[in-house]
């Protein structure tokens, strides 16, 4: 990552990973307003360590305003490369409401919906269902196909809750 940003991009990357949480807040500002896609790697690094939760609030914030086009390659290949051990309810939920388009990466979403905290499947789900009619036909269906097989290999809520989307992805 570090060989494809500028100076300024590397000065960003370095105040988040600071100490300082006036550093962090004041690179995650500029970020949010300059809409770098290029660090989200690293706002991502930050969010995933142990935040304050006014810190989490600015991450998320700067996930749903990002209005660069190519930002949902660059979050979807971050949500598929990591390992999520908390915050990706929230994260999802933000996505959902950038108002950018994810349709072309819904396959992203479909490992969350196995989740077994409920509140990642649904928000997963949600994500699937707002950007599904913005992908190919053959690529809803592939989708729609593993969450009926997800649905076949649940039970209890869980089961309910897949079926619910299903009925609304027709």
């Amino acid at each position: 990552m570090a060989e494809k940003l500028n100076d300024e991009q590397k000065e960003l990357v370095k105040q988040l990973e600071s100490s300082n949480a006036a550093s962090v807040k004041k690179s995650l500002e500029s970020i949010r307003e300059t809409g770098n896609v290029h660090i989200l790697s690293a706002v991502f690094d930050l969010y995933q360590r142990n935040l304050s939760a006014d810190l989490q609030s600015i991450v998320l914030k700067l996930v749903m305003d990002v209005k660069d086009k190519r930002a949902p390659e660059f979050i979807a290949k971050e949500l598929s490369e990591r390992r999520w051990e908390s915050g990706l309810s929230e994260l999802l939920s933000a996505i959902w409401q950038s108002g950018l388009d994810y349709g072309t990466y819904l396959a992203v979403f479909v490992p969350f919906v196995k989740s077994e905290d409920m509140n990642v499947a649904m928000e997963a789900l949600t994500c699937i269902e707002e950007f599904f009619y913005n992908d190919s036909a053959e690529s809803r269906d592939a989708v729609r196909d593993e969450l009926k097989q997800i649905a076949i290999d649940s039970n209890g809520h869980h089961r309910d809750l897949v079926m619910i989307y299903l009925n609304n992805l027709k």
